[in-house]
């Protein structure tokens, strides 16, 4: 079998889950990662009896750019979910599970849709698919990404925040800080998942902008294009 070099130069790059040993016996490669404590972002985001406490808006946008680091240090993951963001103790997000795209073609196409996706699922709190979604403008939505779409159009896309965080209970008509970072944040959500892969925002930018109290959100159009639109 063979060893990606990117694979062994992963352990020491911000938002990747650190690689302490790995070894290639009988043509299987056997990977050992450091352990982390607080499981996959999954387990804390998607509210079930048995789940962990609720994060805040805090955590939320700490694990986000934690894991658009990682991206961007990575390049290619194959795999961009929830359930492969972990949770190191202090909440800082790293990427996890890398090579589990042996069963597809790795592409940075749809690392780009993926982590869009995976955006608009941590402030959101819903999942990308089969939550039971509010109508817009009196049409159901089952894809998530579509939901966020319709909302950005009706211009509302603030609607889409997990209520669990009780950011919008404190709106007195002016939007607070957590709401204006949550508003650029999906933006930044939807600008990943642009319907035509060539218009889709670059990892690079989108770690410029998280890390930035002064760049501007992308241009996001209304309402959701045609492919090549």
């Amino acid at each position: 079998m063979e060893i990606a070099p990117s694979w062994l130069q992963v352990w020491m790059v911000p938002g990747c889950q650190p690689l302490i040993w790995f070894c290639l016996k009988y043509q299987k490669l056997h990977l050992v990662y450091d352990y982390m404590p607080h499981d996959s972002l999954s387990k804390h985001l998607f509210v079930t009896a048995g789940s962990p406490t609720i994060l805040s808006w805090d955590c939320r946008s700490k694990i986000i750019t934690g894991a658009a680091q990682g991206l961007h240090h990575f390049h290619i993951h194959g795999c961009v979910t929830s359930s492969n963001i972990l949770i190191e103790s202090d909440f800082t997000a790293c990427l996890g599970d890398f090579g589990s795209s042996d069963l597809v073609k790795m592409s940075s196409e749809m690392d780009v849709f993926f982590f869009g996706v995976v955006v608009i699922e941590v402030v959101s709190g819903h999942r990308s698919s089969g939550d039971d979604l509010p109508m817009v403008l009196g049409n159901g939505f089952k894809f998530l990404v579509d939901w966020v779409w319709a909302l950005h159009e009706k211009g509302c896309i603030l609607d889409a925040l997990d209520a669990n965080l009780g950011i919008i209970s404190s709106y007195n008509g002016c939007q607070n800080r957590n709401m204006v970072e949550a508003k650029k944040i999906l933006l930044i959500g939807l600008a990943r998942s642009h319907p035509d892969p060539k218009k889709r925002l670059k990892i690079e930018t989108v770690v410029d902008i998280l890390k930035s109290n002064s760049m501007p959100p992308p241009q996001v159009p209304q309402p959701k294009p045609n492919h090549g639109g």
